[in-house]
């Protein structure tokens, strides 16, 4: 930005015409922007790095070795177990669901 030149004839508002320019600092947040855009690219290189071996080694050893079904069967087979001991629990008529459910009933038909 260019100077403000005071006019010849007015030497008394020189002063007043310094405190009214405006003192600029050219592109104060100029540094961190170049910091900001330095980190963004550190990370999106780890980031492409971390999936660069994902899909050259991991998914290869997934492919080859599947694991999907025999955790699915294992899954299966506890939810079963876990099944069978809530419904040996509650078959009883003094078991706690029982309970509050006849507490439910009695106090909604009263």
């Amino acid at each position: 930005m260019s100077k403000k030149k005071t006019p010849e004839g007015m030497p008394g508002f020189k002063e007043v015409f310094d405190m009214a320019e405006e003192k600029v600092d050219p592109a104060p947040f100029k540094g961190k922007e170049g910091y900001a855009i330095y980190s963004f690219l550190e990370n999106e290189q780890k980031r492409l790095e971390v999936l660069d071996e994902l899909f050259s080694k991991k998914y290869i050893n997934l492919k080859r070795h599947p694991q999907t079904e025999k955790l699915l069967l294992n899954e299966v087979y506890k939810r079963n177990l876990l099944k069978e001991d809530l419904f040996e629990r509650l078959k009883y008529a003094d078991s706690p669901l029982n309970k509050h459910l006849e507490q439910i009933f009695n106090s909604a038909f009263k």
